[in-house]
């Protein structure tokens, strides 16, 4: 329902529908199936299926040639980029929802930058309006190492992609403006190029990622405004700005107990946040980047030497700090009252670092709550009994490298 009402609040300024040819006109046609008519569709067993395995690479553009009604497609073999256009062509003029390249190879690890998304084919620059692909889950192919940029972008309908092991990096906005509801990142993807890689999946409420990757980057889940769980890994020592810009529905944040930088917005109009916990190891603020915080009552700092507060501007002694600005009373401003705890001795520091001193209340004491996930053990008995996750649910298909809880201890996942 929410992915709905998001795509009819982007069709409202101009009535289009999605051309069943894939065309770019703006008005509406006989015979033209709209984005909420296709997507309220459930598959049904009619529909056709195609398996086969794939000729010489590049050879699919031929093969699928006018199959416009099937809506699942199982391939094996060698792929390339010429394959991808072929497969985005036959989801945005036909029917085509599902793909599983399990057992097929991308000839050199690579999903091509836009393999499901083209701009200038895409969207009619007159109207704004875009054609959607129908494409609603992809099982990647086992050799993947890299995903590009905007490789999936704008695939509205897209809400399960299975990731394999061995996959390394995922670009900029390379699933930006998806459907996706819950994101395992394998052990193995610990780089991310570029920003955006996730953002504006109004659908996402889950996403993990692995032990080992060290900076989360700008516009990650940027507005995934019903994010509920995120799993930070214990190694990431800097946030990008607008990582989490308006993830409004976390209630708590478990930073990395080796955080050192926090970017511009990156925590900003996240209003169901409760309590904040800053490690010790953390260096700087960015701009604006703990802004809107309704309802943060406690903020804990662990850190001896405040951690330096950016400005909006450097030449202006009233600036705004990372938390606001003070004396607005605004209702949906970061209280000044919050508690702020920090080390004993250091209250005076805090009062008078600028930045720090929006808030009015600071509370000396020596007993922080962990920031982090706590102590962790490596486990690689597969066998020795269920794992649930952070929050305490069942989780039937753990992931190498994730966090768990297993017997009332956070484990890191192996398999032998």
């Amino acid at each position: 329902m929410k992915r709905i009402m998001t795509i009819l609040m982007s069709v409202l300024g101009c009535v289009v529908a999605v051309s069943a040819s894939g065309t770019k006109e703006c008005s509406s046609a006989s015979g033209d199936i709209s984005p909420l008519e296709f997507y309220l569709g459930d598959i049904t067993a009619l529909d056709p299926i195609i398996e086969g395995r794939n000729g010489e690479p590049g050879s699919m553009k031929s093969w699928l040639a006018g199959k416009y009604d099937l809506y699942s497609l199982k391939i094996s073999g060698t792929i390339n980029a010429d394959d991808f256009q072929a497969m985005w062509n036959i989801s945005l003029k036909g029917n085509l929802r599902v793909i599983d390249l399990s057992e097929a190879e991308i000839d050199d690890g690579v999903i091509p930058a836009g393999a499901f998304w083209n701009e200038s084919e895409q969207k009619n620059a007159s109207c704004d309006h875009i054609n959607y692909i129908r494409l609603r889950k992809i099982i990647l192919p086992k050799n993947t190492k890299v995903i590009g940029e905007n490789a999936f972008a704008n695939a509205v309908f897209l809400d399960e992609v299975v990731f394999p092991e061995g996959l390394e990096t995922i670009g900029a906005n390379a699933f930006y403006n998806c459907a996706l509801r819950e994101v395992d990142l394998p052990a193995t993807c610990v780089n991310f190029d570029g920003e955006g890689q996730f953002r504006l999946n109004l659908d996402l409420e889950r996403i993990s990622l692995p032990e080992g990757v060290e900076s989360i980057p700008p516009g990650f889940v940027r507005e995934c405004i019903y994010l509920k769980d995120i799993v930070i890994p214990s190694t990431v020592k800097h946030i990008g700005g607008y990582a989490f810009y308006q993830c409004r529905s976390l209630k708590s944040l478990a930073l990395s107990p080796v955080l050192e930088t926090i970017g511009e917005y990156a925590l900003w109009g996240m209003d169901g946040i409760e309590k904040l916990i800053f490690p010790a190891s953390l260096k700087s603020l960015g701009v604006r980047c703990c802004e809107y915080m309704t309802w943060a009552r406690r903020i804990y700092c662990a850190a001896v030497e405040p951690p330096l507060c950016h400005k909006v501007d450097i030449n202006f002694a009233d600036s705004d700090t990372p938390f606001g600005h003070r004396g607005t009373n605004f209702h949906l401003a970061t209280p000044e009252g919050a508690w702020v705890y920090v080390p004993k001795g250091t209250a005076d520091k805090y009062r008078n670092a600028w930045g720090w001193h929006y808030f009015t209340v600071f509370i000396e004491t020596d007993e922080f709550p962990d920031a982090s996930v706590g102590d962790v053990i490596v486990d690689s008995n597969a066998d020795d009994g269920p794992v649930y996750d952070l929050q305490g649910r069942p989780v039937l298909n753990p992931q190498e490298g994730h966090l768990y809880i297993r017997k009332g201890q956070k484990i890191i996942y192996k398999i032998n």
